[in-house]
Protein backbone atom coordinates (compact mmCIF):
# COMPACT_ATOMS: atom_id res chain seq x y z
CA UNK A 1 0.00 0.00 0.00
CA UNK A 2 1.46 3.31 -1.20
CA UNK A 3 0.24 6.38 0.17
CA UNK A 4 0.67 10.32 -1.47
CA UNK A 5 0.71 12.82 1.25
CA UNK A 6 0.94 16.78 -0.21
CA UNK A 7 1.17 18.96 2.16
CA UNK A 8 1.92 22.97 3.21
CA UNK A 9 5.73 23.94 2.77
CA UNK A 10 5.68 25.95 6.36
CA UNK A 11 5.96 24.33 9.62
CA UNK A 12 2.18 23.18 9.81
CA UNK A 13 2.74 21.35 6.63
CA UNK A 14 5.38 19.65 7.79
CA UNK A 15 4.59 19.06 11.03
CA UNK A 16 0.83 18.01 10.28
CA UNK A 17 2.76 15.30 7.76
CA UNK A 18 5.09 14.11 9.83
CA UNK A 19 1.95 13.15 12.36
CA UNK A 20 0.27 11.77 9.96
CA UNK A 21 2.78 9.14 9.40
CA UNK A 22 3.63 8.51 13.02
CA UNK A 23 0.16 7.81 13.85
CA UNK A 24 -0.75 5.70 10.74
CA UNK A 25 2.68 3.69 11.06
CA UNK A 26 3.02 4.47 7.01
CA UNK A 27 6.28 3.24 5.47
CA UNK A 28 5.56 3.64 1.88
CA UNK A 29 4.84 6.57 0.76
CA UNK A 30 6.02 10.09 -1.09
CA UNK A 31 5.56 13.43 -0.03
CA UNK A 32 4.85 16.19 -2.44
CA UNK A 33 4.97 20.30 -0.74
CA UNK A 34 3.26 23.05 -2.23
CA UNK A 35 1.16 26.08 -2.23
CA UNK A 36 -2.35 26.10 -2.21
CA UNK A 37 -2.40 28.22 -5.80
CA UNK A 38 -0.22 25.34 -6.90
CA UNK A 39 -2.40 22.75 -5.44
CA UNK A 40 -4.60 21.35 -8.50
CA UNK A 41 -1.07 20.86 -10.44
CA UNK A 42 0.11 18.85 -7.61
CA UNK A 43 -2.90 17.13 -7.99
CA UNK A 44 -2.83 16.36 -11.61
CA UNK A 45 0.84 15.58 -10.85
CA UNK A 46 0.13 12.27 -8.22
CA UNK A 47 -2.59 10.88 -11.44
CA UNK A 48 -2.12 7.46 -12.34
CA UNK A 49 0.91 7.23 -10.34
CA UNK A 50 -0.58 4.08 -8.78
CA UNK A 51 -1.16 5.24 -4.71
CA UNK A 52 -3.83 3.42 -2.77
CA UNK A 53 -4.62 6.69 -1.02
CA UNK A 54 -3.38 10.50 -1.08
CA UNK A 55 -3.27 12.73 1.85
CA UNK A 56 -3.94 16.67 1.96
CA UNK A 57 -3.01 18.29 4.50
CA UNK A 58 -3.03 22.32 5.57
CA UNK A 59 -3.78 23.77 2.32
CA UNK A 60 -6.91 25.32 1.65
CA UNK A 61 -9.30 26.30 -1.35
CA UNK A 62 -9.51 29.78 -3.00
CA UNK A 63 -12.05 30.57 -6.04
CA UNK A 64 -9.38 30.83 -8.49
CA UNK A 65 -8.33 26.71 -7.92
CA UNK A 66 -11.27 25.53 -6.85
CA UNK A 67 -12.84 24.13 -9.88
CA UNK A 68 -9.66 22.84 -11.09
CA UNK A 69 -8.82 21.07 -7.91
CA UNK A 70 -12.93 19.69 -8.17
CA UNK A 71 -11.94 18.57 -11.30
CA UNK A 72 -8.63 16.84 -10.01
CA UNK A 73 -10.07 14.90 -7.31
CA UNK A 74 -12.71 13.48 -9.61
CA UNK A 75 -10.10 11.88 -11.06
CA UNK A 76 -9.03 9.92 -8.66
CA UNK A 77 -9.83 6.36 -8.19
CA UNK A 78 -8.12 6.34 -4.89
CA UNK A 79 -9.54 7.17 -1.16
CA UNK A 80 -8.59 10.70 -0.50
CA UNK A 81 -8.53 12.39 3.01
CA UNK A 82 -8.28 16.01 3.32
CA UNK A 83 -7.37 17.63 6.85
CA UNK A 84 -7.63 21.51 6.80
CA UNK A 85 -8.01 24.32 9.00
CA UNK A 86 -8.34 27.32 6.58
CA UNK A 87 -12.31 28.85 6.45
CA UNK A 88 -14.17 27.32 3.85
CA UNK A 89 -16.90 28.36 2.06
CA UNK A 90 -19.73 26.17 2.71
CA UNK A 91 -20.31 25.49 -1.11
CA UNK A 92 -16.37 24.26 -1.38
CA UNK A 93 -17.19 21.99 1.47
CA UNK A 94 -20.26 20.51 -0.23
CA UNK A 95 -18.72 20.32 -3.59
CA UNK A 96 -15.62 18.41 -2.07
CA UNK A 97 -16.93 16.45 1.02
CA UNK A 98 -18.77 13.92 -1.62
CA UNK A 99 -15.25 12.94 -3.05
CA UNK A 100 -12.84 12.81 -0.46
CA UNK A 101 -13.29 12.36 3.48
CA UNK A 102 -12.80 15.75 4.25
CA UNK A 103 -12.09 17.18 7.94
CA UNK A 104 -11.84 20.74 8.20
CA UNK A 105 -11.53 22.40 11.95
CA UNK A 106 -10.82 26.18 11.97
CA UNK A 107 -10.18 25.62 16.04
CA UNK A 108 -6.76 24.44 15.50
CA UNK A 109 -4.01 23.97 13.73
CA UNK A 110 -2.97 21.85 10.32
CA UNK A 111 -1.05 19.89 12.43
CA UNK A 112 -3.72 19.77 15.07
CA UNK A 113 -6.69 18.67 12.74
CA UNK A 114 -4.36 15.55 12.21
CA UNK A 115 -3.99 14.76 15.59
CA UNK A 116 -7.54 15.07 16.16
CA UNK A 117 -8.78 12.71 12.76
CA UNK A 118 -6.45 11.17 12.08
CA UNK A 119 -6.37 7.21 12.77
CA UNK A 120 -4.25 6.05 15.26
CA UNK A 121 -2.26 2.64 14.65
CA UNK A 122 -0.55 0.62 17.55
CA UNK A 123 0.99 2.35 20.02
CA UNK A 124 1.03 6.23 20.43
CA UNK A 125 2.97 8.66 22.47
CA UNK A 126 0.56 10.76 23.21
CA UNK A 127 2.81 13.32 25.03
CA UNK A 128 5.01 13.63 21.58
CA UNK A 129 1.87 14.24 19.84
CA UNK A 130 0.56 17.22 22.04
CA UNK A 131 3.85 18.98 22.45
CA UNK A 132 4.35 18.86 18.93
CA UNK A 133 0.52 20.02 18.16
CA UNK A 134 1.06 22.62 21.04
CA UNK A 135 4.10 23.82 19.60
CA UNK A 136 3.23 24.07 16.38
CA UNK A 137 -0.25 25.45 16.61
CA UNK A 138 0.92 27.92 18.82
CA UNK A 139 3.48 29.15 16.39
CA UNK A 140 1.09 28.86 13.09
CA UNK A 141 -1.82 31.02 14.98
CA UNK A 142 0.93 33.25 16.25
CA UNK A 143 0.04 33.18 20.24
CA UNK A 144 3.59 31.62 21.14
CA UNK A 145 1.94 29.83 24.31
CA UNK A 146 4.45 27.16 24.26
CA UNK A 147 8.56 27.58 24.80
CA UNK A 148 9.32 25.71 21.15
CA UNK A 149 6.97 27.52 19.42
CA UNK A 150 9.10 30.64 18.53
CA UNK A 151 11.43 27.86 17.33
CA UNK A 152 9.27 25.72 15.22
CA UNK A 153 8.43 29.18 13.64
CA UNK A 154 11.69 29.45 12.29
CA UNK A 155 12.46 26.35 11.73
CA UNK A 156 10.86 25.93 8.45
CA UNK A 157 10.14 28.49 6.06
CA UNK A 158 8.72 29.00 3.15
CA UNK A 159 12.17 29.87 0.95
CA UNK A 160 13.99 26.55 2.38
CA UNK A 161 14.53 23.67 -0.20
CA UNK A 162 13.06 20.38 0.06
CA UNK A 163 15.68 18.27 1.44
CA UNK A 164 15.41 20.87 4.48
CA UNK A 165 11.54 20.10 4.62
CA UNK A 166 11.79 16.52 4.33
CA UNK A 167 14.74 16.59 6.99
CA UNK A 168 12.24 18.00 9.29
CA UNK A 169 9.55 15.43 8.08
CA UNK A 170 11.20 12.49 9.13
CA UNK A 171 12.15 13.70 12.06
CA UNK A 172 9.72 14.58 13.47
CA UNK A 173 7.88 11.48 11.32
CA UNK A 174 10.12 9.19 14.24
CA UNK A 175 8.78 10.85 17.23
CA UNK A 176 11.53 13.36 17.57
CA UNK A 177 9.92 16.90 19.10
CA UNK A 178 13.76 18.47 18.49
CA UNK A 179 17.04 17.69 17.59
CA UNK A 180 20.50 19.99 17.90
CA UNK A 181 20.30 20.25 14.43
CA UNK A 182 17.13 22.16 14.87
CA UNK A 183 18.93 24.59 17.37
CA UNK A 184 21.50 24.97 14.84
CA UNK A 185 19.50 26.29 12.26
CA UNK A 186 17.41 28.48 14.13
CA UNK A 187 20.38 30.28 15.97
CA UNK A 188 21.57 31.41 12.40
CA UNK A 189 18.22 32.25 11.30
CA UNK A 190 17.72 34.22 14.75
CA UNK A 191 21.04 35.91 13.47
CA UNK A 192 19.84 37.04 10.20
CA UNK A 193 16.81 38.31 11.42
CA UNK A 194 18.50 40.85 13.63
CA UNK A 195 20.17 42.26 10.86
CA UNK A 196 17.45 42.41 8.33
CA UNK A 197 15.13 44.39 11.34
CA UNK A 198 17.10 46.99 10.93
CA UNK A 199 16.31 47.32 7.13
CA UNK A 200 12.57 46.85 7.33
CA UNK A 201 12.18 50.55 8.19
CA UNK A 202 13.96 52.43 5.19
CA UNK A 203 12.02 49.84 2.59
CA UNK A 204 8.12 50.15 4.19
CA UNK A 205 5.49 51.70 1.88
CA UNK A 206 2.30 53.12 3.73
CA UNK A 207 -1.03 54.43 2.52
CA UNK A 208 -4.60 55.06 3.94
CA UNK A 209 -7.89 54.57 2.12
CA UNK A 210 -10.73 55.74 4.25
CA UNK A 211 -9.83 55.52 7.71
CA UNK A 212 -7.53 51.99 7.30
CA UNK A 213 -3.89 52.47 6.58
CA UNK A 214 -1.87 49.67 4.76
CA UNK A 215 1.57 48.81 4.71
CA UNK A 216 3.63 46.58 2.42
CA UNK A 217 7.08 45.56 2.10
CA UNK A 218 9.62 43.73 -0.24
CA UNK A 219 10.78 41.46 2.66
CA UNK A 220 11.40 37.99 3.21
CA UNK A 221 14.49 37.64 5.28
CA UNK A 222 12.53 37.63 8.39
CA UNK A 223 9.08 35.12 9.02
CA UNK A 224 6.29 36.99 7.75
CA UNK A 225 4.49 36.96 10.52
CA UNK A 226 7.29 38.77 12.68
CA UNK A 227 8.00 41.23 10.23
CA UNK A 228 3.77 41.71 10.17
CA UNK A 229 4.04 41.95 14.25
CA UNK A 230 6.89 44.62 14.28
CA UNK A 231 5.40 46.62 11.58
CA UNK A 232 1.50 46.68 13.09
CA UNK A 233 3.26 47.54 16.14
CA UNK A 234 5.74 50.39 15.39
CA UNK A 235 3.52 52.18 12.51
CA UNK A 236 -0.12 51.52 14.38
CA UNK A 237 -0.94 50.45 10.60
CA UNK A 238 -4.38 48.19 10.40
CA UNK A 239 -2.92 45.60 7.44
CA UNK A 240 0.38 44.50 6.60
CA UNK A 241 1.42 42.93 3.35
CA UNK A 242 4.70 41.03 3.12
CA UNK A 243 5.10 40.47 -0.58
CA UNK A 244 7.47 38.54 -2.56
CA UNK A 245 9.42 39.35 -6.14
CA UNK A 246 7.10 36.13 -7.64
CA UNK A 247 3.45 38.10 -6.54
CA UNK A 248 3.26 35.73 -3.25
CA UNK A 249 1.41 38.19 -0.82
CA UNK A 250 0.89 37.62 2.89
CA UNK A 251 -1.56 39.63 4.81
CA UNK A 252 -1.45 39.65 8.50
CA UNK A 253 -4.05 42.10 10.75
CA UNK A 254 -5.28 42.98 14.37
CA UNK A 255 -8.90 43.72 13.86
CA UNK A 256 -9.39 43.76 10.01
CA UNK A 257 -10.94 40.83 8.13
CA UNK A 258 -7.94 39.92 5.71
CA UNK A 259 -9.51 36.75 4.62
CA UNK A 260 -12.68 38.74 2.59
CA UNK A 261 -9.71 40.95 0.65
CA UNK A 262 -7.67 37.87 -0.34
CA UNK A 263 -10.79 35.68 -1.23
CA UNK A 264 -11.29 38.71 -3.12
CA UNK A 265 -8.10 38.68 -5.11
CA UNK A 266 -8.52 34.42 -5.61
CA UNK A 267 -6.71 33.72 -2.35
CA UNK A 268 -7.65 32.53 1.41
CA UNK A 269 -6.58 31.92 4.49
CA UNK A 270 -7.74 33.02 7.94
CA UNK A 271 -9.34 36.01 9.36
CA UNK A 272 -6.57 37.84 10.70
CA UNK A 273 -3.95 35.76 8.52
CA UNK A 274 -4.40 35.65 5.00
CA UNK A 275 -3.15 35.44 1.55
CA UNK A 276 -3.03 35.50 -2.36
CA UNK A 277 -0.69 35.79 -5.43
CA UNK A 278 -1.27 38.08 -8.37
CA UNK A 279 1.02 38.32 -11.75
CA UNK A 280 3.85 41.01 -11.20
CA UNK A 281 3.91 42.46 -14.52
CA UNK A 282 8.06 42.41 -15.65
CA UNK A 283 8.23 45.94 -16.06
CA UNK A 284 7.76 46.42 -12.62
CA UNK A 285 9.80 43.56 -11.73
CA UNK A 286 12.35 45.17 -13.51
CA UNK A 287 12.02 48.91 -12.31
CA UNK A 288 12.66 47.38 -8.77
CA UNK A 289 16.66 47.21 -9.91
CA UNK A 290 16.60 50.73 -9.09
CA UNK A 291 13.68 51.35 -6.87
CA UNK A 292 13.62 48.53 -4.46
CA UNK A 293 9.66 49.71 -3.53
CA UNK A 294 8.79 49.01 -7.17
CA UNK A 295 7.12 45.56 -6.04
CA UNK A 296 5.84 46.90 -2.79
CA UNK A 297 3.96 49.88 -4.30
CA UNK A 298 2.40 48.05 -7.22
CA UNK A 299 0.84 45.29 -4.69
CA UNK A 300 -0.18 48.25 -2.72
CA UNK A 301 -2.15 49.92 -5.60
CA UNK A 302 -3.45 46.65 -6.30
CA UNK A 303 -4.85 46.21 -2.65
CA UNK A 304 -6.33 49.94 -1.74
CA UNK A 305 -8.23 49.43 -5.32
CA UNK A 306 -9.87 46.26 -3.83
CA UNK A 307 -10.22 46.96 -0.53
CA UNK A 308 -13.78 48.01 1.27
CA UNK A 309 -13.86 50.46 3.61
Amino acid sequence: MKQAIITHTDIDGVAGGALYVYLTKLKNYDVYFTEPYLLHGTLFNVLNRGYDDVVIIDLGLNENTVESIVNAIRSFKTRILWFDHHVWNREWIDMVSGLAKLYVDTSTCGAGVVAKYADRVGDVDENFINELTDAVCNADLFRFNHKLSPWFMRLVRRSDNNDWRMYVFKTLANGVLWHDSFTEKVIERFRNEIESYKELDSELVVRSKGNVKVAAICKNDVENSFSAAYILGRYGVDIVAIVSNDGKVSLRSVGFNVRDLAVKLGGGGHPRAAGFKIRVPWKIRIKKIIDREAVSKYVLDVIIENLNV
